[in-house]
């Protein structure tokens, strides 16, 4: 016959209040303290009923047990026993938000701030879980506010902690009498509760809602009167624990009450690097409006601009690029650089901000790598090739700039007169191109003389490289996909685009969008993996291009070269199994070859016939169509 008192347990957790009858009726000498296990922990039957909520079945329990009284209670404390089992089930019924459960046995009268070997208390228990009624209950039947667990922590405090707004308020209340009281003495209790007066209960409620982010929990222990206009740690440790979690509010609030900005943490953080590191733009504007240092750096030498490279937040790397942060500032253990960690981390666009900046491109980590050595991002590697390319350029044009215009300004120069008025008047008069003149341009508020420009390309310049860039990588993507008017658009509308650029990836090869688009079969899973090794994505298109011929003389007509090969020499038509654009390809070649021959002996430009090129095209379609259906 199975146990009446395990199945009493049972029935209680399920709240059958009916059976809990019959069986109680059936058993005379059933011992309803008895426990048992339910999924692997000891329960009695109160306790069960408690935790689940089951007001009924608790109060029929309650009633089969003597109210334990003041003479019970001193008796039970003279045998050593205790009223553990209905603290249990008190806990268990506050843990779980069950009021009528509570307010049953709040009337056993027990010992309502029993605490555990932790130190808490049912109040803390309630306050912590946000039981505003629960918590009320307590109160009203006595439960004592001041009580602390094992980490100094009462329940108010855990109310902060847990971002409990509501009870938060009730404890509050309680603590915080109304009335006269509160008008004579909160002036005082101001004046008491600063940051460097020691660790109040309000300081600390306050530093925990903060530490969580809890906006609303930190505002209301403030209306209440805790002032944190002081120099201390908690008054830091708020404006540090904002700027992690992006609090605007609590920043703003620490820095209007004299929280020194630029106090760093144990590993060298400030407000700033913990905003950069986490993406919190407009923490990073507040605290860059408070003249918070923006070169500040950690314990490994890191700064603000590094998290935020590092993290790729571009908008907050340009937002510290315009308040001055430095550009080439190397961490002591790698070695990097701003500029190495977005090249490792493949993010042209920031790249591209900090090479606008001025970054220098040439300097090595630990391991004598260049920024170029380390990323693996094509995007990047063109980018940082057509900046040396255009320094080494600028290098062996730039004396004859800086010769005629010292001397046009020296020949010039009348009396008294600045640099700039003599710059304006040579300025008309010459044939500087555009970028030369924005390269002197960027000089000139700086500097009373014109002999140190430097040969950084512009702001300009590099974005044109940018858009370049990608528009390379959108072209092999739709010679991928054989999307022709995507590819005419593309030529139209992106200056000097190179129709031959050739690519990068891991095993060296190195495609044209016209091998990409030529390829069929298992060389266009080769161009599928280029594409993904390009983009982190395959495009959006099929991997079998149902208009290859099509795509070809797109490309041709733009000016792409059939004979280009790659790293293992393989041309477009060797990567090709369409015979109709084998046979084109071998046509354009040789045409190609006579056409750059003669424009070499006339000394004229090279160029193509487009119309040539559609009309083989369509020729040899025409041609094989006729010799397949014979």
């Amino acid at each position: 016959m199975r146990n009446p008192e395990i199945k009493l347990i049972e029935l209680a957790f399920l709240g059958k209040a009916k059976k809990i009858k019959s069986l109680i009726k059936e058993h005379k000498n059933l011992n309803i303290k008895a426990q048992g296990f339910i999924n692997g922990q000891p329960y009695n039957a109160l306790i069960a009923a408690a935790q689940t909520g089951h007001t009924r079945v608790v109060e029929i329990l309650l009633n089969k047990q003597q109210k334990p009284g003041i003479v019970n209670r001193m008796l039970s404390w003279l045998a050593g026993t205790s009223q553990d089992e209905y603290i249990i089930a008190l806990g268990k019924a506050a843990r779980n938000d069950h009021l009528e459960v509570v307010k049953l046995l709040l009337k056993r009268g027990l010992d309502l701030n029993k605490q555990t070997k932790d130190g808490e208390t049912l109040l803390i228990t309630a306050a912590k879980n946000g039981h505003t009624k629960i918590v009320k209950e307590l109160l009203s039947n006595g439960a004592d506010f001041n009580l602390e667990d094992k980490n100094k922590n009462t329940a108010l405090i855990h109310a902060a902690e847990h971002g409990h707004r509501e009870t938060l308020e009730i404890l509050l209340e309680k603590k915080l009498a109304k009335g006269f009281f509160t008008r004579i003495f909160k002036p005082l209790l101001r004046w008491f509760i600063k940051l460097n007066d020691g660790e109040t209960e309000y300081s600390k409620a306050f530093q925990k809602a903060i530490e969580n982010g809890h906006i609303e929990t930190a505002e209301l222990l403030l209306s209440k009167g805790l002032n944190i206009n002081i120099q201390g740690e908690l008054g830091y440790k708020t404006l540090i624990s904002a700027a992690k979690t992006g609090s605007v509010e609590l920043v703003s609030i620490a820095l209007n009450n004299g929280i020194d900005p630029d106090k760093k943490d144990k590993l060298g953080y400030t407000a700033l690097m913990h905003a950069a590191e986490n993406g919190h733009i407009e923490v990073v504007a507040k605290l860059l409006n408070k003249k918070a240092n923006v070169n500040a750096y950690r314990n490994d030498n890191s700064t603000a601009l590094m998290l935020a490279v590092k993290n790729q937040h571009k908008e907050i790397v340009k937002l510290l690029l315009d308040n001055g942060a430095d550009l080439n500032t190397r961490d002591i253990f790698s070695f990097k650089t701003p500029l190495i960690i977005a090249a490792e981390n493949g993010n042209l666009e920031i790249a591209a901000s900090l090479i606008k900046a001025g970054a220098d491109i040439n300097i090595t980590d630990i391991h004598s790598r260049t920024a170029n050595e380390l990323t693996e991002n094509i995007g990047i590697k063109k980018l940082l090739e057509k900046y040396n390319a255009y320094k080494k350029e600028q290098k062996e044009n730039m004396p004859s700039l800086l010769n005629i215009t010292t001397q046009y300004i020296s020949n010039r120069l009348v009396k008294n007169q600045d640099f700039k008025q003599s710059y304006e008047i040579y300025k008309k008069k010459s044939k500087l191109t555009p970028e030369a003149i924005e390269l002197i341009n960027d000089c000139i508020p700086n500097r009373s003389s014109i002999a140190v420009i430097p040969y950084n390309p512009t702001k300009s310049m590099v974005n044109k490289w940018v858009t370049q860039i990608e528009g390379e990588k959108k072209l092999f993507q739709y010679s991928f996909a054989g999307k022709t008017k995507e590819i005419k658009y593309l030529l139209r509308s992106i200056e000097n685009i190179n129709i031959n650029a050739q690519s990068y990836w891991p095993n060296n090869s190195s495609y044209t969008p016209l091998m990409v688009a030529a390829a069929e079969n298992s060389n266009r899973c080769i161009a599928a993996l280029l594409m993904l090794s390009m983009e982190g994505h395959l495009p959006l298109a099929i991997l079998k291009n149902t208009n290859i011929m099509k795509t070809v003389v797109t490309l041709l007509k733009a000016g792409a070269d059939p004979d280009i090969t790659s790293n293992e020499g393989q041309t477009a038509k060797d990567l090709t199994q369409s015979e109709n654009v084998k046979q084109l390809l071998e046509k354009v070649s040789e045409y190609r070859k006579i056409k750059q021959e003669k424009a070499l002996a006339q000394r004229v430009p090279f160029s193509i016939n487009k119309k040539k090129i559609s009309s083989w095209a369509k020729q040899i379609e025409q041609e094989n169509a006729v010799l397949q259906e014979i």
